[in-house]
């Protein structure tokens, strides 16, 4: 059984949420604070799903024990005058998070879980919901009826690699044991009121702002520091492109699934390549391609945002636990082989850098940032992303989730394939996740409707693309 590994170790009564964590409620709207990840399973012969509403939530019910994540809520303070707490939902119902979809074809399933991802979540219940779609029938390389179930969640609670985690046991056969159990409580019980937290919190924020204000001191200094004893470096520019424009959404989302033997095969023709350099070339090749064929050659070469998680550097207590990472593509170098030799190099020299840092690191700024000032950022910061960006930090995001390597069943319906939707933000409208599904590697593609109008034919070209990779690369 996989080890649960929640973002925090300790047993506290009112867990307060940590400051990177809260900064998704503070700094984004829907768009840049939610998550879905989408599971598709064939019904049983093909035929109707005879699963309803409450055998769904029958089978739901004793696998919410991975984590008391799943059955607690934020309890925000007034103004907040302090960062908020997870509490127990003494009102939750899990009949009140599973949501029944009936659907007639595939698109009509994809677009409805791009609209699950464009609803809020209630804030004054636990932040999740399950969708279930049932019946659908023309899935990708399904015969019969089949069913996604659709899980929507905010990233305040739960990164993809904690979700990965989590649903690998709650998405099995096995049983969740006591020692499950005890791993996934991390939020405790309930023993302050909201008056008695807020007035706490009040008296500490001179405090709090102190503390803030030696954080940022330290982070100066040693950044001086590393600029002295450190060679200059180059100036990285990248050009603009249609997915660095403001958002206006919404969200579309869709997925290729590749073999994943043929990935693993295409990897080990580039000695100490890693799956990720691999499909980051992958990738950067299909976004060069979808906008050239479009007339919009890039410039110059493009760049990614690659998530980097930080769970085996440093003891943290947030829920996302990765820092950002920022790889050219290389994607004026015609040559692929060449092309993802420069990427492995680059995304090796850039892990040993972080992981110097974060031993380093006693504290991230954001996490010592008082409420009030997180909050305020976030308001100009929503501001400021209504305006087109004429210097981009990067082009696209990819991201690669590292789960749990299990074979996962719903309603003990063996999962084949699905695709996530993933936050994306004005700057950068197009996101990639992959994740591994059995024998499969999903690669989900998420973007601004507006930026991307025909998803179908960007995901035709990545599979294009990674074709091109075999028949060159090595």
């Amino acid at each position: 059984m996989p080890t649960i590994n929640t973002y925090a170790t300790e047993t506290d009564a009112m867990k307060q949420i940590a400051g990177r964590d809260a900064a998704y409620l503070y700094l984004g709207d829907v768009n840049s604070s939610t998550i879905v990840s989408s599971y598709l399973m064939p019904n049983p012969d093909g035929l109707p799903l005879t699963i309803d509403h409450t055998a769904a939530v029958d089978w739901l019910r004793g696998r919410l024990d991975v984590s008391d994540l799943f059955t607690s809520k934020l309890m925000r303070l007034p103004g907040d005058v302090g960062l908020p707490y997870w509490v127990p939902d003494p009102a939750f119902d899990p009949a009140a998070h599973v949501r029944f979809h009936g659907v007639t074809d595939w698109s009509a399933a994809r677009d409805l879980v791009a609209d699950i991802a464009a609803t809020p979540l209630d804030p004054s219940r636990p932040l999740w919901l399950m969708h279930v779609i049932t019946d659908i029938p023309d899935a990708p390389d399904q015969t019969g009826l089949s069913t996604l179930v659709a899980l929507h969640y905010h990233h305040a609670a739960f990164d993809g690699m904690l979700f990965s985690t989590l649903t690998a046991t709650m998405f099995s056969d096995l049983e969740i044991t006591d020692e499950v159990r005890a791993a996934g409580r991390i939020v405790g019980d309930a023993e302050k009121t909201r008056a008695a937290a807020a007035r706490r919190e009040l008296v500490g924020l001179p405090g709090h702002f102190w503390r803030f204000a030696r954080v940022c001191g330290t982070t100066i200094r040693r950044t001086r520091e590393k600029a002295k004893t450190s060679e200059p470096g180059i100036r990285r520019s990248w050009p603009v492109i249609r997915f660095n424009a403001p958002f206006r959404g919404p969200r579309i989302a869709d997925g290729v699934m590749l073999d994943l033997q043929e990935v693993l095969e295409l990897r080990s023709r580039v000695p100490g390549a890693t799956l990720n350099d691999l499909m980051l070339s992958v990738i950067g090749e299909a976004t060069n391609r979808y906008l050239t064929q479009g007339g919009e050659r890039p410039e110059s070469s493009m760049s990614a945002l690659v998530p980097m998680s930080t769970r085996a550097m440093r003891e943290s207590a947030s829920a996302n636990q990765f820092v950002p990472m920022v790889v050219d593509l290389q994607t004026a170098e015609s040559d692929l082989t060449t092309r993802v030799r420069l990427i492995s190099a680059e995304t090796s020299r850039e892990k040993k850098r972080i992981a110097e840092e974060a031993t380093r690191a006693d504290i991230a700024v954001v996490d010592a940032m008082p409420a009030p000032l997180l909050r305020l950022l976030g308001v100009l910061s929503r501001r400021q992303s209504k305006s087109a960006s004429t210097a981009p930090a990067f082009n696209i995001v990819v991201t690669n989730v590292n789960g749990v390597q299990m074979r996962r069943k719903i309603f003990g319906l063996e999962v084949v394939g699905g695709f996530g939707v993933q936050t994306v933000a004005s700057g950068s409208t197009l996101a990639h996740v992959m994740t591994n599904r059995a024998d499969k590697l999903a690669v989900s593609i998420t973007a601004d409707r507006a930026s991307l109008p025909d998803i179908t034919e960007y995901c035709r070209i990545i599979e294009q693309s990674f074709k091109t990779h075999q028949a060159e690369v090595g």
